[in-house]
Parts: C-alpha cells; sequence; structure tokens
C-alpha cells in the first residue's frame, strides 16, 4: 500500500512545507511546539514540554497551542470526549468575534492585549474576509480541503481502528490530543489569522493517521477511503506547491554558500515553468 503512505507523509510534509519559513518567526515556533510535543505524547518524555513552551518566545501567539497541551496534560485522556467537542466544532456555524475577543482578553496576560485587539478588530476581519474571496476558487478551498479530509480520516480511524490504537498508550495520547486541538481550533478560525492553528493542529491528525494506517491490516478498507479523499488532497498538494514555486527560485533547490555568492536571482520557479 505504497501510494497510501506516500500520499499522507507528502501531505505531512506540505502542510507546514520549507517554503513557508518566510513567516520565519510563526512556523518556527510551530516546528518547536511539534518537536517537543510528539515525543511527550508517544514517548512520555517530559523534558519534550520544556521545549513545547519555548515556543513561545518565537511567536507570542503559541501560548494559545501550549496552553492547549497543558490543559490536556491535566485532563488526561478523554478520547470520546474530545471526539464529540471535535465534531461539534466542525459544524459550529459562526461565534461574535467580540465575545472571543472578550474570552481572549480574559484568559491572557496583559502584553499579548494589544495583539489580540488588532487580530480581532472586526475592520481587520472584514479585510481578510474580502481579500479570501477575490482569489481564484483553488486559491479559497485548498485548505479547507485538507481541513475536511483530515477530519474524516480521523474520524473514520477512530471509529475503524479503534482495537489498535487502544493497545498502544502513545497512540492514545496523541489522539487525543489531535482532536482537543483541532476542537479548539475550528474556533480559533473564527479569528482572523486564527486559521494558522488549524495548520499546526493538523500536523499532530495526521502523525495520528500516518501510524495508524501504516499498522492497519484491513489495507483495502483505507485504499477506499483514501481514493475517494484523494482528489481534496491532490487539490490541497497541487495549489500549495504552486503557491511555493513563487516564493523559490532555482537557487533554493541548487544554492550552496558559493554559489549564493556568484550568482543572485529573483526569478521564482513558477516564472521559469511558464
Amino acid at each position: 500500500f505504497l501510494w497510501g503512505d506516500v500520499l499522507i507523509i507528502v501531505t505531512y510534509a506540505l502542510t507546514i512545507a520549507f517554503w513557508e519559513l518566510n513567516g520565519v518567526r510563526m512556523w518556527t515556533a510551530a516546528h518547536m511546539f511539534i518537536y517537543g510535543t510528539l515525543p511527550f505524547l508517544l514517548e512520555n518524555n517530559k523534558k519534550g514540554l520544556w521545549i513545547s513552551a519555548l515556543s513561545v518566545l518565537m511567536h507570542f501567539s503559541f501560548l494559545f497551542p501550549v496552553l492547549i497541551l497543558f490543559a490536556y496534560a491535566f485532563l488526561g485522556n478523554r478520547t470520546l470526549t474530545y471526539l464529540i467537542f471535535f465534531i461539534w466544532s466542525v459544524f459550529m456555524a459562526e461565534i461574535d468575534l467580540v465575545q472571543v475577543r472578550e474570552i481572549l482578553l480574559a484568559v491572557t496576560p496583559d502584553v499579548f492585549h494589544r495583539k489580540i485587539m488588532g487580530y480581532t478588530h472586526e475592520g481587520y476581519a472584514m479585510m481578510r474576509n474580502e481579500s479570501s474571496m477575490t482569489g481564484a476558487w483553488y486559491a479559497v478551498w485548498f485548505e479547507s480541503a485538507l481541513r475536511w479530509s483530515v477530519s474524516v480520516l480521523i474520524v473514520f480511524g477512530y471509529f475503524r481502528g479503534k482495537e489498535l490504537w487502544e493497545k498502544n498508550k502513545g497512540m492514545i495520547n496523541l489522539l487525543s490530543f489531535a482532536l482537543l486541538f483541532l476542537g479548539i481550533a475550528n474556533f480559533a478560525v473564527l479569528v482572523p489569522s486564527g486559521g494558522r492553528f488549524i495548520t499546526v493542529s493538523n500536523m499532530f491528525a495526521l502523525a495520528f493517521i500516518f501510524l495508524l494506517f501504516h499498522r492497519y491490516e484491513n489495507k483495502r478498507e483505507i485504499k477506499t477511503v483514501l481514493l475517494i479523499l484523494s482528489p481534496l488532497l491532490i487539490l490541497y498538494l497541487v495549489v500549495t506547491t504552486r503557491i511555493g514555486f513563487e516564493t523559490i527560485g532555482i537557487l533554493t533547490i541548487l544554492g550552496n554558500p558559493i554559489l549564493a555568492v556568484l550568482f543572485q536571482s529573483e526569478i521564482s520557479l513558477l516564472e521559469l515553468l511558464r
């Protein structure tokens, strides 16, 4: 079942692709958080909590996922509760942005309040919504394609792979945290720029999906599900790669310290391929 493994691995790799590091603080913080959290969940390595917590120093907004992680560490594994919460959050229609702002202001230190006020301002929200509507359909929907694919896959994995993940403590931890994080991130999407945390939560969900599917005995079932979802996943991969080609050039791939001194090129790969 090689193509299924490849599809999940490539999707995982391009969820936060290397060309996203032009937003260096945000996505470096994301990798720090993931690097610390996965060993904590899968191997009970408590040192990982410190690495995850340090991501806040790289980008202030990672106070949000760090608080989710510590809430999970306090609440423990409640897979059914988290699943119900996640499914409910998927179908939630809308929350008043003012209410979201008030909740965030109530639970965060004063130092973050200026940023929160900026990101949850109604005018900023309207500007973000208008800019998203001006793009081509695939540019508007490719992230939703990944979001819905991950939602279907993790719910499928919960029910159909239960006999497998219930026998593995690390898998239970990863599933519980992924469901909790996904559920809360679905509400964060309602806040401008909050959608970035869906990206981070998808990394944990895809890690669980890959580990489960790699060990799952009924390959025919998995093939059927992935075959149905493959158009959505391929749409995501194609569009995100195209976006990446707009920001990287030939020296990004073939470059080294010597060539970087001798040659300078601002032509993107997309321009070269046209």
